[in-house]
Order: C-alpha cells, then sequence, then structure tokens
C-alpha cells in the first residue's frame, strides 16, 4: 500500500509500504536495540518520543518506515547519530 498513513497521537506519519525490507528490518532492529541499551521499554520510550506503542512496534519490527520528524525524536533522546541507525552492527 503506497502512500498509507498511520495516526498517532495525532501525529500523521506516512509510510511507504507496509512491507518488510532489508532496510526497515535494519532500521527497525537499531532503534530497538539502542532503546533497550539505554533500558528503555517501548511504553517509556514512545511517550519520550511522542508516538503510539503500535507503531514503536511496527517500525522496530521492520513493518514501516518512520518519518523524519519520528526519526529526528529518537536520535535526540538515544543521542545517537543517524547513521548508526542504517549500519549493521
Amino acid at each position: 500500500m503506497l502512500g498509507t498513513v498511520q495516526v498517532a497521537n495525532g501525529n500523521f506519519y506516512y509510510c511507504l509500504m507496509r512491507k518488510k525490507d532489508s532496510l526497515k528490518i535494519l532500521l527497525g532492529s537499531n532503534i530497538k536495540f539502542y532503546r533497550a541499551k539505554h533500558g528503555f521499554t517501548q511504553e517509556d520510550f514512545s511517550e519520550r518520543i511522542e508516538c503510539d506503542v503500535k507503531y514503536l512496534s511496527d517500525v522496530e519490527n521492520g513493518w514501516f518506515y518512520p518519518s523524519s520528524e519520528f526519526l529526528l525524536k529518537v536520535i535526540q533522546v538515544l543521542e545517537v547519530p543517524v547513521a548508526l541507525l542504517f549500519t549493521q552492527r
């Protein structure tokens, strides 16, 4: 589905496709890794970045490309360079 809109906490997130691919899986697993490394649960982290827990879970599991706004909040809270989120560990 091209152009799907997910709504979480009143924010709109535009998704390219609801289909897993290697880049979405890499990005999601890295967000999950650094979130856990900082000791955040999905619930804690979703509150900090102001998104729905379900949306965070879908991103971490490689279902969605997150919006640039979402990524900006993630790198600010986790204090990691954006490049790390797109790099194989």
